[in-house]
């Protein structure tokens, strides 16, 4: 820990700094959390939190959690995937507040660990969902769907009547993921006050997959 320690700091090449940094992290010791602490404020701080989210202290949760309001995409997203390492209570809660990142790699990275957190997850997402940009609200309705999480199903049909078409597109894709007898119906209702025919194409598609499921 000690040599890659002052690899990390004081190498001449990030790269082998990088690689130092990342070794420190999956080496899983204890004793590399003070060298990951240090390098929190420095350049590669967005491996020095992946390394704490590895090495799995949960006193670092606070240090970690304030890099999820970084300028930097690469930082918030590995900060944020560091608290699921971590165990922090209010992990879902900040991935959840992420899916509405202004950088889509982010927006992508904390939705696969929402989604394995089940109900809990969709949960998390339900409580910061009004305040989600539109492409948030896209990931958003696919994880309601995904997971069948039942209190967004009335909001689910409000989004396919009411919403800009990328949002509509992706309750038609919620709802067709929710099954034959809550899908069809609601589906069918929507045909006709959708006016994108991307949005038609999808309904009907969807239509199409849940008829030939219960059949």
């Amino acid at each position: 820990v000690g040599e890659l320690a002052g690899i990390a700091e004081r190498h001449t090449k990030l790269d082998a700094k990088r690689l130092a940094i990342r070794s420190l992290g999956r080496s899983g010791k204890p004793d590399a959390r003070v060298p990951l602490r240090l390098l929190l404020t420095s350049e590669n701080r967005d491996l020095a939190a992946e390394g704490l989210g590895l090495v799995g202290d949960a006193t670092d949760i606070v240090r970690v959690r304030a890099l999820l309001r970084d300028d930097r995409p690469e930082v918030r997203r590995r900060a944020a995937l560091a608290l699921v390492g971590l165990h922090d209570e209010r992990a879902l809660d900040a991935l959840a507040e992420l899916l509405g990142d202004p950088n889509h790699a982010v927006r992508f990275a904390v939705y696969r660990p929402l989604l394995q957190a089940g109900q809990p997850g969709a949960a998390a997402v339900w409580r910061v969902y009004p305040g989600l940009p539109a492409p948030g609200r896209q990931l958003a309705l696919r994880l309601f769907g995904d997971l069948r999480y039942q209190p967004a199903r009335d909001m689910l049909e409000k989004s396919v009547a009411e919403g800009p078409w990328p949002v509509q597109l992706s309750a038609v894709r919620a709802i067709g993921a929710w099954g034959k007898a809550e899908g069809i119906d609601v589906l069918k209702k929507a045909a006709r006050h959708v006016s994108s025919p991307i949005v038609q194409a999808a309904i009907r598609d969807a239509l199409a997959q849940l008829q030939k499921a219960g059949e």
